[in-house]
């Protein structure tokens, strides 16, 4: 979210420049509303609105403009390339030498023969709009020759860029943030209340179909409106954060959603079928050409606000053409309203939609601000005199939630903080964030926060909005009281700690994967878990294995030119069991292409490969209780896989991808790929334990050489020799 500092400076006393914006960036980012970064809107030379009483074309070139332009101060000569003047029009002009918002500078020159003395802008020089297609023709209701346009449009002016939190929807406001900079600086906050006066009583009705969906609707209607550019200062407020301005009526709720934080709608009221406003789940087959241009495909998932025939906008998202406010508007119904935030979320992942009244929707609106909304939308029309007639509010809100009680101990709050805090300033924090204290002892505070806060439910919650707000830079270090915190890890820690420094000392490379997937799964049988809101199409399922995500990896690794890759991965994988979803930890290796990483030699990684790295692997947890069997899932190859065997229970599988499979992935070479159950291997490892003796005299290796059939597996040849008598 962008902010201008000006606009801050409505509701504070603060003071423009570089070292106060560091400052105030400084100390909003420490309290938890993370200033990324500022940036300075420079101010241009004077802007003086010109008329251009002469318009003739260049005698020495066809696509040139020679213009008279008289500033009341004098008159100038200018010359351009823009086809849209005419003699009489009004137009900001900057007299040379000048220069541009930009720092561009404007000089006085000749362009074949004639001089120029100046430079007529467009919206898109003077930083109103990203692109113009000529110049900015005045209106001539507003502006008279020689009006200083510079101060009207508000620069020499920071805009602070924040990264707000999900669980913070209040700050996403000017005076949202303008209340955090008054309790952390104590300078006094000058809070909005707009009210109105209303004309006549409104006749427009609202009807809620479901009140979890649509807790608050609230609405006004305005009488013979009239249809024009915002106030110049309004506008480039709106341009300094990149929305753009387009007619008084819609820049004026975009000022406010932003002012505020509510986002609102306006509806061109003539275009409504009957009087009643409708809030509904769409229906089956209803469509809906929103704002952007699309004609979108509703389904029971969306929230849509409908008139007596059809829908006419996204509830929380967008509006709809068919009510749009446009120059030929005379009458407009301003909407402001609190919707679900799951309702909205959902509705606006159905139809990939994003935008800021969304966004704001879907962390949680404040229900008590809908009429406040309005009520300011109201006045910045009525401050440009821009109707004739307001009605009363249309207010549905079927069930106000109860007020919200908190308590706050004071021997809690130090206790968990870790610092002594004085009664006045727990008192001060909460008051300027607007926390209301009911009751008060010596020993607790009983407060109501709140609507707009959503965050705030529980004690701790308080507490921590204290410690903020103290600063957390000033809580000294304090070292933790002997025997109040464990040191152990968990036998699991620590056994995954040893595997992975085995696997890697064994020259695998470890990779961390998210625990989703595309709903694809490379071995096995059963129910994939789908989640019911996926964050996107790649991650629509729960993973079943290990191995798909090795398999994504070693892919996305021999596309960057990697020949030799060896990877493993201990993590987590997700089942069906009795009808209920389930996790396990499991543990995949996966080898492909060159044996040997950045060595000269074409020699590639075979079964015996991964044989010897499981052998190493479970010798150094000290289990000698496996064996591998001539068995495995049908995708491997069937003479090149085996089933591990551990304490006589199956573990999992090792073995070569078969080539049919492996044609799927983009490898090197032939893949190799084991999975197995993490938990029995957490069970059966003992590499820790105690110590022995070094022995006394040198050890003696024999290798022996044995002649067996070849239906004799070496698991049983490995067995016999355990079982039998050893020399030491």
């Amino acid at each position: 979210m962008e902010v201008s500092y000006r606009w801050l400076a409505d509701f504070l006393d603060l003071t423009v420049s570089e070292e106060g914006v560091k400052e105030v960036s400084e100390r909003l980012t420490m309290a938890g509303a993370e200033v990324e970064e500022f940036t300075y809107l420079e101010s241009p030379s004077e802007i003086i609105a010109g008329k251009v009483n002469e318009l003739s074309l260049h005698p020495e070139a066809d696509n040139l403009f020679l213009a008279k332009v008289e500033t009341e101060s004098e008159n100038l000569s200018v010359i351009t390339a823009a086809e849209n003047l005419y003699e009489g029009c009004l137009v900001p002009v900057i007299a040379a030498p000048g220069k541009l918002p930009n720092g561009q500078r404007i000089e006085g020159k000749k362009f074949r023969g004639e001089k120029s003395e100046g430079m007529l802008c467009s919206k898109e020089e003077l930083g109103l709009e990203e692109k113009s297609t000529g110049i900015w023709i005045l209106d001539e209701s507003r502006h008279a020759i020689g009006d200083d346009l510079t101060n009207e449009l508000e620069y020499d002016d920071y805009v602070l860029s924040f990264e707000i939190t999900s669980n913070r929807p209040d700050l996403l406001s000017v005076i949202g943030i303008a209340r955090e900079l008054s309790v952390l600086t104590g300078k006094e906050l000058k809070t909005p209340d707009p009210t109105y006066d209303p004309d006549y009583e409104t006749d427009v009705e609202i009807e809620i179909e479901n009140p979890d969906d649509t807790p608050r609707y609230t609405a006004r209607s305005l009488k013979s409106v009239e249809i024009e550019p915002s106030p110049l200062r309004i506008q480039h407020r709106l341009a300094k954060i990149g929305l753009r301005p387009k007619n008084n009526v819609v820049d004026a709720t975009n000022y406010t959603m932003i002012e505020l934080g509510h986002p609102l709608h306006p509806f061109d009221l003539d275009r409504f079928k009957g009087n009643k406003i409708n809030i509904r789940l769409a229906r089956e087959g209803e469509r809906l050409r929103t704002l952007d241009g699309e004609a979108r495909e509703l389904t029971g998932d969306n929230l849509v606000i409908a008139d007596r025939g059809n829908p006419i906008a996204l509830a929380g998202i967008m509006g709809g053409q068919p009510s749009e406010v446009t120059t030929a508007t005379e009458n407009v119904l301003l909407e402001g309203a609190c919707f679900d935030r799951a309702r909205i979320r959902k509705s606006a992942g159905t139809l990939g939609m994003t935008t800021d009244a969304s966004k704001r929707f879907e962390k949680g609106m404040d229900p008590e601000a809908t009429a406040k909304a309005i009520n300011r939308v109201t006045e910045l029309l009525q401050q440009e005199r821009s109707f004739e007639k307001g009605s009363n509010l249309a207010d549905n809100y079927p069930s106000p939630p109860d007020q919200k009680k908190v308590k706050l101990r004071r021997e809690r709050a130090e206790s968990l903080i870790g610092i002594e805090l004085d009664e006045s300033e727990i008192e001060r924090t909460l008051t300027g964030l607007g926390i209301e204290v009911l009751e008060r002892n010596e020993d607790e505070l009983l407060t109501s926060p709140p609507s707009r806060r959503v965050d705030l439910a529980r004690e701790i919650d308080l507490v921590e909005e204290v410690a903020r707000i103290h600063g957390y830079d000033k809580i000294p270090e304090t070292p933790p009281e002997s025997g109040k915190v464990n040191l152990f890890s968990s036998k699991e820690e620590r056994v995954i700690d040893r595997a992975k420094t085995l696997l890697t000392g064994l020259g695998l490379y470890e990779t961390i994967s998210p625990g989703f997937s595309l709903g694809e799964r490379i071995h096995g049988d059963g129910e994939i878990l789908n989640l019911k809101n996926p964050m996107g199409d790649k991650r629509s399922a729960l993973r079943p294995d290990i191995g798909s995500s090795l398999l994504r990896h070693a892919e996305k690794n021999s596309k960057e030119g990697v020949d030799s890759i060896s990877l493993f991965e201990i993590g987590k994988v997700f089942y069906s069991r009795d009808g209920k979803p389930d996790e396990a930890n499991k543990l995949g290796l996966f080898l492909s292409g060159r044996r040997y990483e950045g060595v000269d030699g074409r020699e590639s990684y075979n079964f015996w490969d991964l044989k010897g790295i499981l052998e190493d692997f479970f010798a150094g947890l000290s289990i000698s209780s496996w064996k591998l069997e001539s068995n495995g899932p049908e995708f491997l190859h069937p003479g090149r896989k085996a089933e591990l065997f551990l304490k006589g229970e199956l573990l999992g599988f090792a073995g070569e991808i078969h080539p049919d499979r492996a044609e799927a992935y983009d490898l090197p070479d032939r893949a190799y790929l084991g999975e197995f159950d993490f938990a029995p291997i957490v069970e059966t490892a003992e590499f820790e334990g105690g110590y022995e003796e070094l022995p006394k005299f040198p050890s003696s290796s024999r290798d022996l050489s044995l002649t067996v059939p070849e239906s004799i597996e070496e698991s049983e040849i490995r067995e016999t020799i355990i079982k039998g008598p050893k020399v030491e």
